[in-house]
């Protein structure tokens, strides 16, 4: 299960997190939609702590806020985690979620340290038309594609462009 909702005084919270797709989302939309609405002012949706994300999981964010407003209630959404969030963005419902992304203390799963993609350095001298080879590499040469041909004895060779 992948959500929890609360009533805290006359705020109804949905926390979402980990996983949420289309194997979950009828099932929140209908707790959510069997919650008793009388004296709730305000419905928050929590997406901080969302691995990962579907569509259906976007309807889903819709669908509580038509909930919110069909009740007479306002709607705030938490900030999103950066995967909720990109989804979101990518989706162009970022001003109708207000939304905004969560800050995370941990980095992202695919970080990889020691590695700073920001300031790569590709040398364009060792660029040998088939194979790039980048500054932390140039102790070990790489082989042109003709000379792997040679070495392999493979005796395909495709230019680019030559497919009609």
């Amino acid at each position: 299960m992948s959500y929890q909702i609360s009533l805290n005084k006359n705020v109804l919270t949905l926390k979402l997190y980990d996983t949420v797709d289309l194997s979950e989302t009828s099932e929140i939309k209908q707790a959510l939609n069997d919650e008793p609405k009388s004296g709730i002012d305000k419905l928050v949706v929590d997406g901080g702590q969302i691995a990962y994300l579907d569509s259906s999981a976007v309807a889903l964010l819709l669908f509580a806020k038509r909930i919110a407003t069909d009740n007479g209630m306002d709607c705030e959404y938490l900030p999103f985690s950066e995967e909720a969030f990109k989804v979101i963005n990518m989706a162009g419902l970022q001003a109708t979620f207000n939304a905004k992304k969560a800050e995370s203390s941990e980095p992202s799963p695919d970080a990889d340290e020691g590695f700073d993609l920001d300031n790569l350095d590709i040398n364009m001298d060792e660029f040998d038309g088939g194979n790039l080879m980048l500054d932390s590499e140039k102790d070990s040469p790489l082989q042109s594609t003709e000379e792997k041909h040679k070495s392999t004895g493979d005796p395909l060779d495709i230019e680019p462009g030559s497919f009609s």
